[in-house]
């Protein structure tokens, strides 16, 4: 078989080869070929193809052809493209992408020599997976299936032409801690990119690359410690697992010995660099035997300081008597790390040497025989005996040692009782102390107690309980005990200890306190004693506790006498109280005869309340077990007033309250009331909710009910005691009120014109004066005309102001500024004062013309809008010269302040209006109030009139003349009168036309068609010139909105209304022609639909052409008819 390569042309000859279907080369099937007839095939072998079987394919068969040899050549050459900034480095475990060419056959990836699993992609990509122990180099890309000539590999082979940087895998290192110059081994993997090494900021001088899987690193200078940070060839680094840690050694290798504590000493070793020991500030940190001390250092390998004093010495074995010194126990040396308060490992010891004893303190300083004393110092090892030697005395006494303290700094022994004791006064002891290292005698050292003894006591005779005592004597030590005897010495006699106050330094006296109380029957004995002895009694003589057996009576009040029996010395001054408040008037039997006292007799004080009784004697204090009652004296009244404030200076005599005001009671002890009680029609009734209830006022609202006759009231105290404010005390001189008069009113007049008699009736209403409100806001005060009791109620009139207005009105006077009148208001009369517009001098004006009406009095409720009804008219009208009133709607309306010399700075309200076409008439004008109300009728002649109104409650005919004669001008406006008797049809759509038939058409200028319940108008068209008592009027397009009853206006001379034309539906109209009744069916309207035609009708032996609108509704009207013989 010929030499193929990959991606060339082939050529096949043969027979038949018509029938191949498919061409293979091993697997890489052939994608694209031709037949040279049925001899030849030819084609491209495909790029991925190496040597192999080559088959083909008919229909029936695949035949092998035999193995081929598949040769590389340039053009097949396997090439690898330089690594990408995101594939240039990467862990174990990372994919990275190779890009190039040919990338056929592929089976092997390489990091260096270290092979590594991989993706094929496409030709021209694969994706490889970092391996283990990467190396550092370029990446090979092989296909070991594939050769050039000569079975050459090169062409199967490419490499990157940049180096692939492993992140490198630390496992361990050699040491964790080594001194500077060691040579630290990293071990881990992928380690052939790393470039150096740091810790803790401070690179490495000398970094050997051993292998991939170490790394020897030589350890500098400095406080190399932490976790090793790799610097890899890319210029990054990667630092090792937080686990792996490195530090630096301060190797300690010697230390001078036999040194005693407290003095200096030289340590010597290795690399004491400074910033990897722990400095204090004062010094370097060094443990000796678990104890550290501070030392300084003198160059690297050296170390000067002192030996702590502290330092746990133990010693064992030794003579004496023989010389032969203990063996001293011994110590490790080692150094503190920088990283406090790590220490750096060590194996040297220190061995101390221990020198003479040294005291610095014994305690106690003073005491008895048998006391443990414990001695202080320094080197207080191998301690043989200590002797007790009395000062001045050459005899000394050995005391046994108990214990020898830790470290050398302590002994403990017990003193000798004999050597402490054999004596009542005080002794002077020295201490000497022996052992293995030396001796050394403690002067003065103990102060052996004497004996207490008393020369002397004071006081000693009539002792008060809690007074302060003194005893004189010797050996009175602090904490000496005063102890308390009845009688004798016996453990049941003891009573107690006193409490000491205070003792002298030179130990000859004490100060100290009595008991609070000394109790009848006992002879009180007292002795001292210290931790040596106690001295002999002592008696004294006491005052004896006072003691209460019982007081009557029970309770009282203030100034009441109460008697105490029992026991008591003399009273002290101040020494009688109940509770905390003290009582100044008291007797105590038998004073001035013998002590003690059997009885006492006092007053209960003002100011005081319910509480034990005190009383304290010479002999002590004492309170009783139950409680005295006390309680105030009933109150007293001083006078009421209206309001919850402060009394005023002056109270009116003749005060009036309403009900619900605050009213206030003053006095004497008003806290105490519980109830007020008042006289009503039937019976008395009581008040009890206060508003305010202390010592001088009492504070409540005035309650409904109370007899208006007589307005006396009684205080009622929590005890049942009554105070009745007849019995009022007055203060500051003058009459006093004694009852509360409340203001009630029964009735008053109503509906007044300005200056005319206001009348108003009730009780208490007499002197007060009333308050109208004003139109402005402000109040009108007025006094009363009169004063009066008419059948026994009380009746004040009043001139009714001007200026005023609608509402409440309330009174004031006799010490109350408001007093309510009633819930129903007064409702002034508006009047007219003046009118202009009209010729006063002949007091005619003309139909349609506008006036100005100016009112007092006339204030509104709410504010007037155009067109409400405000002017009345009262005279005779258009009609029939009959009574009658007609309403003017108002065009305009404005106020303003003072009307001539008669009304000066009085508000006042000027309203427009415009004397309507549809009325004439004589008579005066009035104004109408927004309270009035009034009503229409129809009148025979269909035309609306006014009828007279009626105001509230049917006072219509006195208020309309009380109005209309306050402005007495008669008026007579002129006009064209205008009737409308009758129209044509009576109901249509818009365009129809209505005959309107009446008189006075003359003077029509317009027909208004206005809706009622909207009041919306539209004009009527007039259609041809109307005769006096004839016009045709067409309905307005604009009316189609409109459905059902309205009213036609007619506009000009005094004109008319027309009522109850109705407006139906026009949306729908049909036109027919003339209809024969006898041939043809008469049209009718579909829903919503007008419908207009023609027809023949025969009507008195003539036919007629009659023509007919038939509405929705089904009813019709006739709209023209004339005789068909005019047609012809």
């Amino acid at each position: 078989m010929p030499t193929f390569y990959p991606n060339k042309s082939f050529t096949l000859s043969g027979t038949n080869l018509n029938f191949v279907e498919g061409i293979s080369f091993g697997e890489q099937k052939v994608t694209t070929f031709f037949h040279l007839g049925s001899t030849g095939i030819s084609g491209n072998i495909p790029a991925a193809a190496m040597s192999g079987e080559l088959f083909v394919e008919t229909p029936t068969s695949f035949i092998n052809l035999g193995t081929i040899n598949q040769v590389l050549d340039s053009s097949s050459q396997v090439t690898v493209g330089p690594l990408g900034n995101f594939n240039l480095s990467g862990e174990a475990g990372d994919i990275i992408q190779l890009t190039g060419t040919n990338f056929y056959q592929i089976d092997a990836v390489k990091f260096g020599d270290v092979s590594g699993e991989f993706y094929y992609i496409s030709n021209n990509l694969i994706e490889a997976i970092v391996p283990p122990n990467a190396d550092y180099g370029g990446v090979t890309v092989f296909s070991s299936l594939r050769t050039g000539a000569n079975g050459s590999i090169s062409l199967a082979s490419g490499i990157t032409s940049n180096n692939f940087i492993p992140i490198p895998e630390v496992t361990g290192l050699n040491s964790g801690q080594l001194v500077s110059g060691e040579t630290l081994v990293i071990e881990g993997k992928s380690l052939s990119g790393v470039t150096g090494v740091r810790i803790n900021g401070i690179e490495s001088d000398n970094v050997a690359l051993v292998s991939s899987s170490q790394i020897n690193v030589e350890v500098p200078s400095g406080n190399f410690r932490g976790v090793p940070n790799l610097l890899l060839e890319s210029g990054a680094s990667h630092a090792a697992p937080d686990y792996i840690q490195f530090k630096p050694l301060a190797k300690v290798s010697g230390i001078i010995n036999d040194v005693v504590t407290g003095s200096a000493t030289t340590i010597s070793g290795e690399n004491f660099g400074a910033s990897i020991l722990y400095n204090t500030g004062d010094g370097y940190l060094v443990s000796i035997g678990g104890v550290t001390g501070l030392f300084g250092l003198t160059s690297d390998t050296t170390m000067t300081g002192d030996v702590p004093r502290d330092l746990s010495i133990s010693v064992s074995g030794g003579n004496v008597a023989a010389g032969v010194l203990p063996t001293i126990s011994s110590g490790v040396v080692s150094l503190f790390s920088s990283d406090y308060p790590e220490s750096y490992r060590s194996n040297v010891y220190f061995t101390p040497s221990i020198g003479a004893p040294k005291v610095t303190s014994t305690s106690p300083s003073s005491g008895i025989g048998g006391d443990t004393i414990t001695v202080e110092g320094f080197d207080l090892y191998a301690i043989t005996g200590v002797n007790v030697n009395m000062v001045g005395v050459s005899t000394a006494t050995s005391a046994e040692i108990v214990t020898v303290g830790e470290k050398g700094r302590a002994i403990t022994f017990d003193l000798p009782v004999g050597a402490a004791d054999n004596s009542d006064n005080a002794q002077l002891f020295d201490f000497g102390i022996s052992g293995s290292y030396g001796s050394v005698v403690v002067p003065d050292a103990f102060y052996a107690l004497g004996k207490p003894t008393i020369a002397s006591n004071e006081p000693e005779a009539n002792v008060q309980p809690g007074s302060s005592g003194t005893i004189i004597g010797a050996h009175l030590y602090s904490g000496t005990q005063i102890q308390l005897y009845n009688t004798n010495e016996h453990p049941d006699n003891f009573i107690g200890n006193l409490w000491p106050s205070g003792f002298s330094d030179d130990h000859t006296e004490i100060t100290y306190w009595y008991p609070n109380a000394f109790a009848t029957g006992v002879t009180y004995r007292l002795r001292v004693k210290n931790r040596r002895a106690f001295s002999s009694l002592r008696e004294f003589t006491t005052l004896n506790t006072p003691m209460i057996s019982g007081f009557d009576p029970a309770s009282g009040e203030f100034g009441e006498t109460v008697t105490v029996s029992g026991y008591f010395e003399g009273v002290i001054p101040s020494g009688i109280k109940i509770g905390r408040n003290q009582v100044k008037d008291f007797t105590q039997t038998g004073i001035g005869v013998s002590y003690p006292s059997t009885g006492i007799s006092f007053t209960i004080p003002n100011p005081s309340v319910s509480d034990v009784i005190k009383i304290e004697t010479s002999g002590g204090f004492v309170q009783s077990n139950n409680i005295l009652g006390v309680s105030e004296n009933k109150p007293v009244i001083s006078g009421f007033y209206l309001g919850s404030g402060a009394r005023p200076n002056s109270i009116f005599n003749d005060q009036v309250f309403n009900v619900g005001d605050f009213l206030t009671v003053s006095g004497q002890r008003m806290d105490l009331v519980t109830t007020v009680s008042f006289s009503g029609a039937d019976s008395s009734f009581g008040v009890s909710g206060f508003h305010r209830n202390d010592a001088n006022a009492l504070t409540f609202r005035v309650p409904p009910g109370i007899n208006s006759g007589s307005g006396d009231f009684v205080l009622e105290d929590f005890r049942g005691r009554k105070t009745s404010s007849s019995t009022s005390v007055s203060v500051g001189g003058g009459p006093q009120a004694t009852s509360v008069d409340v203001v009630s009113v029964s009735g008053f007049t109503n509906f007044l014109i300005p200056e005319s008699t206001f009348s108003l009736s009730g009780a208490n209403v007499t002197g007060l004066d009333i308050v109208f409100g004003g139109a402005t806001g402000d109040d009108v005060i007025i006094p009363p005309l009169t004063n009066s009791i008419i059948g026994g109620v009380e009746v004040v009139t009043a001139s009714v102001p001007v200026g005023i207005r609608a509402g409440e009105i309330t009174m004031t006077g006799r010490g109350n500024p408001i007093i309510p009148v009633s819930q129903n208001p007064f409702y002034p009369l508006s009047v007219i004062t003046g009118i202009s517009g009209i010729n006063p001098a002949v007091n005619t004006v003309a139909t349609g013309s506008d006036i100005i009406i100016t009112g007092i009095n006339s204030n509104f409720i709410n504010k007037p809008r155009r067109g409400d009804p405000l002017v009345g008219f009262s005279g005779s009208g258009q009609y029939n010269e009959s009574s009658e009133i007609n309403i003017f709607p108002m065009t305009s309306f404005n106020t303003g302040s003072g009307i001539g010399s008669a009304y000066p700075n009085i508000f006042y309200n000027q309203i427009g209006v415009s004397l309507g076409l549809d009325f004439i008439g004589t008579g005066k004008f009035f104004l109408l109030d927004q309270w009035d109300t009034y009503y229409t009728s129809n009148r025979s002649t269909s035309r609306d009139a006014w009828a007279p109104f009626v105001i509230l409650s049917g006072h219509s005919d006195e208020v309309l003349r009380d109005k209309v004669n306050f402005f007495d001008n008669e008026y007579n406006i002129t006009g064209t009168r205008m009737l409308v008797s009758g129209f044509t049809p009576s109901r249509g759509i818009t365009g129809d036309i209505i005959d309107v038939s009446g008189e006075g058409f003359g003077s029509l200028r317009e027909v208004q068609f206005v809706q009622p319940a909207t009041n919306s108008m539209w004009r009527g068209r007039i259609s041809g010139s109307a005769s006096q008592d004839l016009v045709k009027v067409t309905i307005p397009s604009q009316a189609t909105s409109i459905r059902g009853k309205v009213d036609m206006h007619f506009i000009g001379g005094a004109g008319g209304v027309l009522r109850d034309f109705e407006i139906i539906d026009d949306t729908s109209a049909l036109e027919f022609n003339v209809v024969n009744p006898a041939t043809a069916t008469i049209p009718t309207a579909a829903a919503g639909q007008v419908v207009e035609y023609t027809v023949e009708e025969t009507v008195d032996a003539v036919l007629w052409y009659i023509t007919y609108k038939q509405y929705p509704d089904g009813t019709k009207v006739v709209v023209s008819s004339f005789p068909k013989a005019l047609l012809t």
